[in-house]
């Protein structure tokens, strides 16, 4: 499993600059400058390939190559945006990494964030993730994901906005998950 260094995250995680992102615990993640976070996590070369693949910060899914991602396969994801009845917008799991279904305990693809998030900040995550489009650059966030009532696991998230043949409507997630 790809990993990022525990006690980097929560070094990271205390400074005051952080600003609330995301949760799904009562510790409240936070937004991670993305230079920062790339180096964080050791992606200079997988950023950097990402962004030959990308026009203007837009990852263009038909130039896209899973090959050069193989170290990284099972921290990967897909979302597709969608809209729900009354015009809730949602984002559904196409392909997702082993890494990221057995922290959720299930198989996610084909399931939208809006079946899978619980807690009071769901709709702040579905949110960034909707961000990511709007904005149209990549962004990055820390935090916990709750696996139990008793277990958390501290991740680093990393959110491309992705061109498809139907437009500006993927997110590229790469999610990684702290070494105990």
């Amino acid at each position: 499993m790809y990993t990022v260094s525990f006690e980097d995250l929560a070094n990271h995680q205390a400074g005051p600059d952080g600003v609330p992102a995301d949760a799904m615990s009562a510790n409240a993640p936070r937004s991670v400058p993305f230079e920062e976070a790339v180096a964080l996590a050791d992606m200079e070369d997988a950023d950097a390939r990402l962004r030959t693949m990308s026009d203007g910060g837009i990852l263009n899914w038909s130039r896209f190559d899973i090959q050069p991602f193989a170290r990284l396969m099972p921290s990967i994801a897909y979302l597709d945006k969608v809209d729900r009845e009354g015009g809730v917008i949602d984002f559904r799991y196409g392909f997702v990494g082993e890494n990221i279904n057995a922290i959720a305990k299930r198989n996610l693809r084909g399931i939208c964030l809006r079946d899978v998030l619980v807690g009071e900040k769901a709709e702040a995550i579905i949110q960034e993730y909707a961000t990511t489009l709007e904005e149209r650059v990549p962004r990055a966030s820390s935090g916990n994901v709750s696996i139990s009532d008793l277990t958390w696991v501290r991740y680093l998230r990393f959110l491309y906005p992705t061109r498809t043949e139907t437009g500006l409507d993927r997110v590229f997630l790469i999610m990684l998950f702290a070494a105990p």
